[in-house]
């Protein structure tokens, strides 16, 4: 069931892909997605800064209250 998702994922995105040389608006569909997947790592680390700056702030007055 996995595999037919991807295949019919993986289907489309070339033809986007060939299409987006003529129009603009079709590849920019597809860009989006891939770059979710790829940068899925990328974004993982600018989230997980925010995330770290966001949790050392409790910890700080706890640590200094106890």
């Amino acid at each position: 069931m996995l595999t037919s998702a991807i295949l019919s994922l993986s289907a489309p995105r070339p033809q986007q892909l060939c299409r987006g040389s003529i129009a603009p608006e079709p590849p920019a569909a597809p860009p989006p997605r891939v770059f979710v997947l790829r940068a899925g790592s990328r974004q993982g680390e600018t989230v997980v800064k925010p995330r770290l700056t966001e949790k050392k702030q409790p910890p700080k007055p706890t640590g200094t209250k106890g």
